[in-house]
């Protein structure tokens, strides 16, 4: 039997285990416990199963660290990305967007979100072939869709060229500036530096002075630019839709405009003359005027109109266009 001494250390011995494992205070480790069996506070607490981990990225943003210099060398581009703030490169395509009308929603400063992401998806659809999006609308500002954005004057994009139905909504705008930019660039989708834009713009000059292509109007360019059978992107003869709805971020309609804006301001000397030209005051497209003309034995050239062989002369082909005069060389 257990003396009193030894009966008070047990008792002694079981309250000093109970304090160090207050969880546990009924199972005390001894040389013949198995180790690792019985789950001390200690264990506990560095077991993973436990522990709660905060959610990291498994990458990196993709808008973190681009810039515009990245985005014209073709090198990045900037997508939907709520992780990445306070982007400059972001805040410039925002910057960009806004001035051209389009609304980036309550998209935070720098940070390209949905809003964002509907206003670059918007410009893009005004603009496809020019974004390079024609096979399909992606929101991301890749280097076409960024020079776009930062080649288009503003005032510009939001005054000429929007969206009009019909000859009836060409005919409704109130701007001849408008009217003709539309009449060249619908007649000449091209910015090239082949005199296309020019020639267009030089055969109004031609009819304007010879007078009697205003369908019995007033001489005015507005006036020959819409009667009828002279200009098919007027009239929609050609189909093609292209003065209805400008892409007015191309460098196609900003050299339009810039040409109509001379012509309508009485400044036709600054338009440079193609090479060739000499007032020729007709012209088909290239392809269609080949298609109806045969050279006589003499060399004259006689196209096909309404069922008749005409003599033509002066053909020069510029931009896609064919031009010429009616006459015998």
């Amino acid at each position: 039997m257990l003396n009193q001494v030894q009966i008070t250390l047990c008792r002694l011995q079981k309250s000093v285990s109970s304090i160090q494992n207050p969880n546990n205070s009924s199972k005390i480790l001894n040389s013949s416990s198995p180790v690792g069996k019985t789950k001390t506070s200690e264990t506990k607490k560095s077991d993973p199963s436990n522990v709660v981990y905060a959610v990291k990225p498994t990458s990196t943003p993709p808008n973190q660290g681009v810039t515009i210099a990245d985005i014209e060398a073709g090198k990045k581009t900037l997508k939907f990305d709520t992780q990445t703030t306070n982007s400059s490169a972001v805040k410039s395509v925002q910057d960009r967007l806004k001035a051209l009308g389009y609304s980036i929603g309550n998209d935070a400063y720098g940070t390209f979100g949905s809003g964002t992401d509907s206003a670059v998806r918007r410009f893009q659809e005004d603009n496809k072939r020019t974004t390079g999006c024609e096979n399909g609308i992606d929101g991301i500002v890749g280097k076409k869709t960024w020079l776009a954005l930062r080649d288009t004057n503003a005032d510009d994009y939001k005054t000429y060229g929007k969206k009009v139905s019909g000859v009836s909504g060409l005919k409704g705008l109130s701007s001849d500036i408008d009217v003709i930019a539309r009449l060249i660039y619908g007649e000449c989708n091209d910015a090239r530096d082949n005199g296309g834009q020019e020639a267009v713009a030089w055969t109004l000059i031609s009819r304007r002075k010879a007078g009697g292509f205003s369908g019995g109007e007033p001489n005015t360019y507005r006036n020959i630019a819409f009667a009828p059978g002279q200009f098919a992107a007027l009239t929609n003869e050609n189909e093609n839709g292209l003065a209805e709805a400008p892409e007015r971020a191309s460098a196609a309609w900003r050299k339009a405009l810039d040409i109509a804006k001379k012509l309508i301001g009485g400044k036709e000397n600054q338009i440079a003359k193609p090479k060739g030209f000499t007032d020729q005051k007709y012209f088909w497209q290239a392809g269609y005027f080949d298609e109806n003309k045969r050279i006589l034995a003499n060399g004259q050239v006689q196209i096909k109109m309404d069922g008749n062989w005409v003599n033509v002369k002066d053909v020069e082909t510029f931009g896609g266009n064919t031009f010429f005069n009616l006459g015998r060389k």
